[in-house]
């Protein structure tokens, strides 16, 4: 018999108040979610950009017009991924979801060497590997805030639907 583990939580309702209030905050997310999305395609495009040239700026030693145009590319590709992944953020949310992604990439790595040193190390190594990964890539994260939206807002019509007076 398999167990299937819930990847978010569903909320508890205690009023109608909270379950309409959740509702319409879902609705609202939910309705910048493609703006969002734009923006954490283009986050990480950026620092895909990044990556690349940042790594062809060590092959050069000398100082010249290519390897100064490359870095200045480079910068600005850095410069934007900040201010896509913020508004990346700042619109939808996610902090908390990119956190818990971490979270798990640590209990991961924990439990592959269970010697107790090691075992340490491996946690704290993945947990700055999924830290990296959740804001270096923010669309690794989009998916999960958008599940855990469409979940709070079934719950919240579930509960609605059950309690409507007639």
């Amino acid at each position: 018999m398999s167990r299937k583990k819930v990847v978010v939580e569903v909320p508890d309702f205690n009023s109608v108040a909270e379950a309409t209030e959740t509702k319409s905050k879902c609705e609202q997310r939910l309705e910048v979610y493609p703006k969002a999305k734009m923006y954490a395609w283009i986050a990480s495009l950026c620092m895909v950009l990044f990556i690349i040239l940042g790594s062809f700026l060590g092959e050069t030693n000398n100082i010249d017009m290519a390897s100064t145009i490359k870095s200045l590319i480079a910068y600005a590709a850095m410069i934007a991924w900040i201010i896509f992944l913020a508004m990346t953020y700042k619109s939808i949310g996610g902090m908390k979801a990119a956190l818990g992604i971490s979270k798990k990439t640590a209990k991961v790595c924990w439990f592959f060497i269970p010697i107790f040193p090691m075992d340490l190390i491996w946690g704290m190594a993945g947990f700055a590997f999924g830290f990296i990964a959740a804001f270096a890539f923010p669309i690794i994260t989009l998916g999960t805030v958008k599940k855990g939206l469409i979940n709070d807002l079934n719950a919240a019509n579930e509960y609605l639907a059950g309690n409507i007076p007639e």
